[in-house]
């Protein structure tokens, strides 16, 4: 899950769906119409991809978007890590360590 949830901060996806001509007044989709919904957070502007993101947002040099609460980007996932995967990724790098463990504790003949 961690490779396939796209931690691009919400107000570049929402102009990116803005820019392909989708209409927040038209959507059926609750969770649509509440992410068109303009919040009071402080914003900064990325000058990369031209829009206001928020203040935790970091733009990607790697995978050049805007990225939602950034923490890192993950050379060995070839994505980045923000607040929508960031779960995951604690979890994919547990259950790696978990599986390492047990592997060298095998072959130690514990």
């Amino acid at each position: 899950w961690v490779c396939i949830t796209d931690p691009i901060d919400w107000r570049l996806q929402r102009h990116l769906k803005e820019q392909e001509g989708a209409n927040c007044d038209h959507d059926n989709n609750n969770a649509n119409r509440a992410s068109c919904v303009k919040d009071d957070n402080d914003t900064k502007f990325c000058w990369v991809c031209s829009i206001d993101v928020h203040q935790l947002s970091m733009h990607c040099k790697f995978c050049n978007k805007c990225v939602g609460t950034f923490d890192h980007h993950c050379h060995w996932l070839n994505t980045c890590v923000g607040k929508a995967n960031y779960d995951y990724f604690v979890r994919a790098v547990g259950s790696t360590l978990s599986l390492v463990v047990v592997h060298g504790s095998i072959l130690a003949g514990l």
